[in-house]
């Protein structure tokens, strides 16, 4: 699957790799758990969601709420809780981890404003893995 070995090469460019996670959740979102394509990107998506870069985080978790993956919750709870880097032009990766949580457990994306918020180097804010 092209989009899951962008995902994976760390030698890509982020906003490449970003989007690669980004399309898989729309693209598997309507996808059978069961099958091995799901399967396969939902281990991915869920170990990238301890990528150093915000962005690759961000849009991980967006995947996984898309595709309702239970097996991600741990990790997106512990986000949740602590990950308050910025997607640059989104939000922090905390807000996308809440949302893609509450989309897993009811189906559906919470109808939230959110404000886009500055690039925040990742450096200054520690780490979360």
């Amino acid at each position: 699957m092209p989009l899951l070995l962008a995902l994976k090469d760390r030698s890509e460019v982020v906003t490449v790799r970003a989007q690669a996670a980004e399309s898989l959740g729309n693209l598997l979102g309507c996808g059978h758990p069961r099958t091995r394509r799901y399967r396969k990107a939902e281990r991915w998506l869920i170990y990238a969601l301890c990528d150093p870069a915000p962005e690759i985080r961000f849009w991980s978790a967006f995947a996984l709420g898309t595709m309702r993956s239970y097996r991600a919750l741990p990790r997106l709870e512990v986000l949740a809780a602590v990950d308050t880097a910025v997607c640059p032009g989104w939000w922090t990766v905390q807000d996308e981890a809440t949302d893609a949580i509450e989309c897993i457990i009811t189906g559906e994306w919470p109808e939230i404003e959110r404000q886009r918020l500055e690039f925040v180097p990742v450096e200054a804010l520690g780490t979360t893995c």
